[in-house]
């Protein structure tokens, strides 16, 4: 024999079982969980999920929702028995009635544990991932007799918890109030997305003419008020209000002699990574005496472009005296600094050779 205390169920989850023993007539304690005794009498756990309608005492409102929280992460197949028991339909109309009230309160949030709003939306923000059919399925409306994927969702329908978030969510009263509860109904809306099971039905639903959810709150959310700030506290700006700066346009586009663009975004990237791939080669032979090279590698040229100052000192003579006569200075340069040298531009050459070509 044992005797269930009513605060025990609500409060630990855990019961007390007392057990007499017939020699000396003294009795142990065994504690067992929640789930573990309601799953010998099923219909107990329909009645104590149907006092979620309880409204003239919060607390019980509470203790029931905490009691769907638990048998949801614990027993599998919760929703076929409540199927089973025909107490689903009722189960989806008292959760929706009870957080529409809670909407409707416009009461601020002070503990977000004790407040029947968040419980039911943290529920069904729990269960979503879960094996289906779970309870997020269920109070939702989904399809949990068939396949969830291929759900015609029909809230004007059925009257659920995706009907009641769907009306706060158009009108958005008193956001500086319930401004929580609206920031867990997008964020469930988002998980619903996500979801591999929920995104099809869900993202159909929602992009249908006759919510335009996407269009409607595409453009502003709902925020929760800033603290009051000090004197000595710096003005903050939020980042959605800063203009990001865009991206740098593409350059110009280079043709070659084939009329094949140069400077693609592709090609501008294997370039980078080539470049990239010879500078580490190169470090290497350096560094490592032992390394070799692969077969294709080819080592990188090395130049420079200096310009000479012929707009400052129109009158002299640079390509005179960077060739010298007969080109012997332009000769010893390139041997000195083991480099070629070559001019370009105007004046670079003699004139009569320039004529020619």
């Amino acid at each position: 024999m044992y005797i269930l205390s009513f605060n025990d169920i609500f409060s630990n989850f855990e019961v007390s079982v007392t057990v007499s023993l017939e020699n000396d007539g003294s009795s142990i304690v065994i504690k067992q969980p929640l789930d573990v005794i309601l799953s010998q009498d099923h219909k107990q756990i329909v009645a104590l999920l149907e006092y979620v309608r309880y409204s003239f005492l919060p607390e019980i409102q509470l203790c029931s929702i905490k009691v769907l929280s638990i048998l949801s992460s614990r027993m599998v197949g919760l929703v076929q028995l409540l199927l089973k028991l025909n107490a689903a339909k009722g189960l989806v109309e008292d959760f929706a009635n009870c957080l529409e009230s809670r909407f409707d309160e416009f009461q601020v949030i002070e503990n977000t544990k004790g407040d029947t709003g968040v419980l039911i939306l943290q529920l069904l923000l729990d269960n979503v991932s879960r094996p289906a059919p779970n309870i997020t399925h269920l109070l939702l409306k989904y399809d949990v007799d068939s396949s969830v994927e291929r759900t015609i969702l029909q809230p004007k329908v059925h009257y659920s918890c995706l009907k009641v978030i769907l009306d706060k969510l158009e009108k958005l009263l008193k956001p500086e109030i319930n401004y929580l509860l609206y920031e867990f109904a997008f964020q469930l809306f988002y998980e619903l997305c996500l979801d591999p099971l929920t995104s099809g039905p869900t993202m159909d639903f929602l992009s249908t003419k006759k919510y335009h959810f996407f269009v409607q709150h595409l453009e502003g959310f709902c925020f929760g008020p800033l603290p009051k700030r000090s004197n000595n506290q710096a003005f903050r700006i939020s980042t959605l209000h800063q203009k990001k700066p865009l991206p740098s346009p593409s350059p110009s586009p280079i043709y070659n002699d084939l009329r094949m663009r140069v400077n693609t975004r592709d090609f501008r990237l294997r370039r980078k990574l080539s470049d990239r791939r010879q500078k580490i080669i190169s470090h290497l032979i350096q560094t490592d005496p032992t390394f070799e090279a692969p077969p294709e590698y080819k080592p990188q040229k090395m130049y420079r472009k200096l310009y000479i100052p012929v707009k400052e000192y129109p009158c002299y003579n640079f390509i005179g005296l960077i060739i010298g006569p007969h080109g012997c200075t332009h000769k010893r340069l390139e041997k000195e600094t083991e480099a070629r040298i070559i001019l370009r531009g105007k004046g670079s050459c003699k004139l009569d050779r320039a004529k020619k070509y």
